[in-house]
């Protein structure tokens, strides 16, 4: 056995630079080339002697082979260039004598125990438990020796380190796509130790197995921690503690199966080889049998592959760029994954982060040197096409696919048939659309397109297209556009209404939803496709940032809208409201139950409906079949089965009986359970919830107001469902859909997320997607989706979305799931209401009878009331408050009929409830069109004499002798409408000192005896008054002040203050007021006549 003695063969005689804290605490990984780097924290942290600390001859591990010095053991050390290379190593030949004995110490026998008694009971228990130690080491022998006399021989390791069989890759019809590890085309070239750049190995040993030189083939902690997980988790793919020549024997002797006897020989196996070869012959074999990524085999073949150098001259940054491949070559491509479009370190520069911080935590580079080799400036030569790929980005995925689950190197070298869900058809098709479309859109900033085509009921993916020229590096075509998360603009709002079918039922409600407390529009609870949402600017908080206000894709507001007409028509603040009324939480999960997984940051706002997230386009259109699944969701997989090199069915997935091959392999297998068999289907969505978003997707008539007829997001022959996204500032535009047999998701836009020329979905990814979709089904029979059970169709309100009421003016028909209809008819905008038609208020117990009447209004809540007033909806004033008891007004003298002279007493009752205020007033003759003061306004009550009338000067004033009294009731926050009037006195003033003139009445002939006439009772009609405040005293202003100071109680008023205008009784025709009209307002004349008596409406 070669003696590895010397300090030649050690990696540095220099003396260890001091170790930095730094290098061991977790820091974020570099986020772009501009940012100072920062390593991440190791991932398998191992004690090292101390720098420069002597490792006494005492300290040697008792487990290492013979023959180890303890220079053998300790991890070489070196922060600098390394010294001349030593002489290759040759592997030993096997030591004579096969296993070394293990010499067991026999036990000290007991001394007797002089003076005491019991002394043959304590020797008897050391002798029986020396035997029982004894027959434990016994035991461990024997299963040692039954186990290891079925295990290949440790000497067959260069023999077996040669084998090599390249894995294919096939479409579902058999044809040969991909090429993996052919040895025409796979490089290995073998060199020996020193011919090895020192950096490499220090990398490899300090990332794979930090204490390589120092165990004896197998680390015990880690091989007791893949045990306890393995009992604990009852999973046997948790971490595996294997060293490098554990990966070694997994490598060349052992099946990659994942059992507990299966590590149990690796473990014995690697002892074995451990003992037999030297830690350098083993360093050796592993570096010129692991798999590097991209068909190179061996450290040269890498260096060469990447650098177009020897791997004996490869920089620290390269080295470090190297060793993080073996672990997942695919994942780390450093052609695909070196840095990410936005600049960001992508997969294989944070790998290499991983790698310096090891090595910088160990102490064989310094912080210094770490930095110099993050920031040095890694030129990899260019990717040559060494193997004929037909479908490069769907070869890739589907290897990628069996790699993660058997691991690179059974993948490269296992002799594996991967038999694909490709149809060449559809995928040749949809490379054919992708490019016509990038051409036609040349000139316009858009320079790639990916597609992917799944079938909804297995999940099988036929075609990938993943840019628009896989070799082409002016649009990092090998970027496979497909699997990139990207912000989907609206194609994810389908799901954001869905979940608001998902919701249950709001709690009974007990206000009158005629009140306005309640309406159909937003209602809480679930939502249907007819709920009604108001599409007009809203602000929505958002924290200590300025409140979120989203505008639509055309700038405008739409005002009420249905939930298909939004969805429909891609509206953008319905959505948000959408989002706002189910939750983030409640829409990410929904998301993840549709295959969505990347939507899990916790910052997300409500943009996260209009693509505030990123999603990749696979995983989309898989979310998307679900919806033509009727919400069954298979797993998306671009696998049909896999055989090993025997053609054993190693995999098989849901269509694998479509496949000859895979039929024929499962044949084959017999009883054989494949390693990998296909996922459950799950039901993640409620089928009826999901018709409902369908038939909205559906309708091409409900999207004609945003996008008019619209011919690319629709089938000529079949029904289809589809919806369109566009991101910000054009750097996205995608178009997915479905058929109940096929979903397509199409994306265009540029790797680099540079934006394009005002390029939507609907212009920009719809070609592609209707095309592919169409040339797909090509030949076969279009089907209708299927209808669940439970769906029923009902008549609606047109604009509510609530059942018709009997002032609904238009139904429509909807869909709805089972047991969630629409609202009830009382819940309707529309409605029949009785008003007071003097305050314009609805009516209540207090209202006089003669002052209601029936309107038919629409009622929108009180926070849209402003936006209905604004268009055209007049609405109701609140209801008025509700008072302790009803007014009491009683007008006693004078008498209704009666005559006045000189100072006229009005005696009356008054009781009121707060905080309402009274007054007297009079009009001018029996029908008075406007009201003045004789006394008040006074708070409280009062049962006696009210004011004194000094009718005198009232008849001097408008030299008329009729008039009208009465009492009125106000808010003082209202004075220009009463609450409540008396009782109206219809009376005659003598004044034998003036000469009035008679008061006309309706009839054309004057009467000498004043009596009542039968004439209309006007209504609140600002056409008859000519100021809302001319009936108002000085001290009833002053009560409605801020100060709230009373007036004075029972005060009389010698002179009346005169009503607005020179009124003269007539049959007129009563005005209706025209709700939530200005006091200024002009009312509508109504033609229908009111009780003779006076009602005392406002002016």
């Amino acid at each position: 056995m070669t003696d590895r003695t010397s300090d030649s063969n050690n990696w540095a005689s220099a003396a260890q630079p001091p170790r930095h804290t730094w290098s061991r605490n977790a820091l974020p990984a570099p986020a772009g080339r501009d940012r100072p780097p920062s390593w991440p924290q190791p991932s398998r942290p191992a004690p090292l002697p101390q720098p420069g600390a002597e490792t006494p001859a005492s300290a040697e591990p008792s487990s290492a082979p013979p023959g180890y010095s303890s220079r053998q053991q300790a991890l070489p050390t070196k922060a600098v260039a390394p010294a001349a290379p030593p002489a290759p190593a040759v592997p030993p030949a096997p030591t004579a004598g096969g296993t070394q004995q293990s010499q067991i110490a026999r036990p000290t026998p007991a001394q007797p125990l002089a003076g005491r008694s019991g002394c043959a009971t304590v020797a008897l228990i050391a002798l029986f438990g020396a035997a029982l130690l004894l027959l434990a080491i016994g035991g461990l022998l024997v299963g040692y020796a039954a186990i290891a006399r079925d295990l290949p021989m440790p000497d067959e390791l260069q023999e077996r380190v040669s084998r090599f069989a390249s894995t294919r890759i096939y479409d579902r019809h058999g044809g040969l796509i991909n090429e993996v590890g052919d040895p025409d085309y796979g490089r290995r070239t073998v060199v020996p130790l020193d011919q090895i750049s020192e950096y490499v190995k220090q990398a490899t040993v300090a990332t794979e197995d930090p204490n390589f030189y120092r165990h004896p083939g197998v680390d015990p902690i880690g091989i007791a921690r893949a045990i306890y997980y393995a009992l604990r988790e009852r999973d046997l793919s948790g971490p595996g503690g294997s060293t490098i020549t554990q990966q070694l024997v997994k490598l060349t002797f052992l099946t990659p199966e994942k059992t507990i006897s299966r590590k149990i020989k690796e473990a014995i196996l690697a002892a074995e080889i451990s003992r037999r070869y030297s830690k350098d012959t083993i360093l050796q074999i592993y570096l010129n049998e692991i798999h590097y990524g991209n068909l190179a085999y061996g450290i040269e073949a890498a260096a060469e592959m990447y650098f177009d150098k020897r791997a004996r001259d490869l920089t620290l940054a390269e080295a470090t760029l190297l060793a993080g491949l073996p672990q997942a070559p695919a994942y780390y491509d450093p052609y695909a994954h070196l840095w990410n479009a936005d600049g960001a370190a992508g997969r294989a520069k944070r790998r290499q982060g991983i790698v310096l911080s090891s090595m910088v935590r160990e102490g064989l580079i310094t912080p210094a040197q770490a930095d110099a080799a993050w920031n040095e400036p890694l030129r990899l030569k260019p990717l040559r096409q060494t193997y004929t790929s037909k479908h490069p980005h769907f070869a890739q995925y589907a290897r990628n696919q069996v790699e993660n689950a058997f691991g690179p190197e059974l993948m490269a070298k296992g002799g594996l048939r991967i038999y694909t869900s490709l149809d060449p058809r559809i995928q040749a098709l949809a490379e054919e659309e992708v490019q016509k479309q990038v051409r036609a859109l040349a000139g316009q900033g858009a320079t790639n397109a990916a597609v992917v085509v799944v079938r909804p009921q297995t999940g099988e993916v036929l075609a990938m297209v993943g840019s628009a020229d896989f070799y082409s590096t002016t649009i990092s075509g090998q970027i496979n556009m497909a699997l990139a998360p990207r912000q989907p603009g609206s194609a994810l709002k389908p799901f954001t209404f869905l979940a608001t079918f998902e919701l249950p039922a709001a709690a009974p409600e007990a206000d009158d939803p005629r009140k306005g407390q309640i309406s159909a529009i937003e209602p809480p609870g679930y939502w249907t496709p007819a709920t009604a949402i108001m599409d007009i600017r809203t602000e929505f908080p958002d924290g200590a940032n300025p409140p979120y206000a989203p505008t639509n894709y055309d700038e405008k507001e739409h005002g009420l809208v249905s939930v298909r007409s939004a969805l429909a028509n891609s509206y953008n603040i319905p959505a948000v409201k959408a989002l706002q009324h189910v939750g983030l939480e409640r829409f990410k999960s929904l998301m993840a139950r549709v295959g969505v997984t990347t939507l899990n940051r916790p910052d997300y706002g409500l943009s996260l409906t209009l693509g505030g997230g990123e999603v990749s386009l696979l995983e989309l259109t898989g979310a998307y079949a679900a919806l033509a699944n009727g919400g069954l969701r298979s797993a998306l997989s671009p696998i049909a089965c896999v055989t090993d090199a025997e053609g054993r069915l190693i995999w098989r997935e849901n269509m694998a009986e479509a496949v000859v091959e895979c039929a024929t392999a499962a044949k084959t297998s017999g009883a054989v359970r494949p390693l990998v068999t296909p996922a459950p289907v799950q039901a993640a969505l409620n089928p009826q919830h999901v018709y409902l978003i369908t038939s909205i997707l559906a309708d091409a008539k409900a999207r004609e107001p945003m996008f008019g007829p619209a011919a690319d997001l629709r089938l000529d022959d079949r029904p289809s469902a589809v919806k369109t996204g566009t991101s910000n500032d054009y750097r996205d535009a995608w178009t997915i859909g479905y058929t109940p047999d096929l979903a397509v998701g199409a994306w265009v836009g540029n790797a680099d997320y540079k934006p394009m020329q005002k390029i939507a979905g609907a212009r920009g990814a719809a070609p592609i997607w209707r095309n592919v979709l169409g040339r797909s089904l090509q030949g076969t029979a279009g089907r209708p989706f299927a209808e669940p059970p439970g769906i029923q169709r009902l008549n609606v309100c047109a604009d509510s979305g609530a059942l018709p009421s009997e002032a609904c003016p238009a139904q429509r028909q909807e869909v709805f799931a089972a047991g969630q209809g629409p609202l009830p008819a009382r819940y309707d905008l529309n409605q029949r209401v009785w008003v007071d038609r003097v305050t314009g208020r609805l009516a209540t117990e207090y209202t006089p009878a003669d002052r209601i009447e029936e309107r038919a209004l629409k009622l929108f809540p009180p926070k849209y009331r402003a936006w209905a007033e604004a268009h055209g909806y007049p609405q109701l004033a609140a209801e008025a408050p509700a008072y302790a008891f009803p007014p009491e007004l009683k007008l006693i003298s004078p008498p209704d009929g009666g005559q006045v002279l000189g100072m006229a007493r009005i005696m009356g009752k008054v009781r009121l409830p707060e905080p309402l205020i009274w007054r007297v007033e009079y009009g001018v003759g029996p029908a008075p069109i406007g009201w003045g003061v004789l006394g008040g306004p006074n708070r409280g009550n009062l049962d006696g004499k009210l004011a004194d009338w000094d009718t005198v000067q009232t008849v001097e004033r408008h030299n008329v002798l009729d008039y009208s009294v009465r009492l009125a009731a106000y808010d003082p926050a209202n004075l220009d409408y009463p609450v409540a009037v008396s009782n109206v006195a219809y009376v005659t003033a003598v004044n034998p000192t003036a000469t009035p003139t008679a008061t006309p009445t309706a009839s054309p002939t004057p009467t000498s005896t004043p009596t009542r006439t039968a004439t209309a009772s006007p209504g609140p009609s600002a056409t008859l008054r000519a100021s809302p405040t001319a009936t108002a005293s000085a001290s009833a202003s002053a009560t409605a002040s801020p100060t709230g100071t009373a007036p004075p109680q029972g005060t009389a008023s010698p002179s009346a203050q005169p009503p607005t205008g020179t009124p003269t009784p007539r049959n007129t025709a009563t005005p209706t007021r025209v709700i939530g009209a200005s006091p200024t307002a002009t009312a509508a004349a109504s033609a229908t006549p009111t009780d003779a008596r006076p009602a005392g409406g406002s002016p």
